[in-house]
């Protein structure tokens, strides 16, 4: 079976990638609320300024917050264990998710824009 150090690896750069990203996740959950509102007012075209808005922040969030991470993960890992195989292994999971994690802000954003107009 696989080895208890993929799993714990996995765990804890899964945990530390998501955990950056969650900030924005949660923030950008407002923009159904925004939409629907506006909706519900009668005001349908307002609603787009706040999908691009959440769009902008999660880019911005990326670039400011998450690209600088990428670089610190593997000093991180190695401040809090000792055994290097591991942390080349959560490193290089924790990067390979900050990486693509950027899509995941933005889709999440639209997925948001799309429901509060339901």
């Amino acid at each position: 079976g696989p080895e208890p150090i993929y799993v714990s690896a996995q765990s804890n750069g899964g945990i530390l990638a998501w955990t950056l990203a969650a900030f924005v996740l949660g923030m950008t959950g407002v923009v159904n609320s925004f939409v629907s509102q506006n909706l519900g007012a009668g005001k349908p075209e307002r609603g787009a300024a706040y999908a691009w808005n959440g769009l902008w922040v999660s880019i911005a969030y990326y670039a400011v917050f998450i690209v600088p991470a990428i670089f610190i993960v593997p000093k991180y890992f190695a401040a809090i264990h000792s055994d290097q195989t591991l942390i080349t292994l959560e490193s290089e999971y924790a990067v390979i998710i900050l990486i693509g994690i950027v899509a995941t802000m933005c889709s999440r954003t639209i997925h948001h824009y799309f429901y509060g107009l339901t």
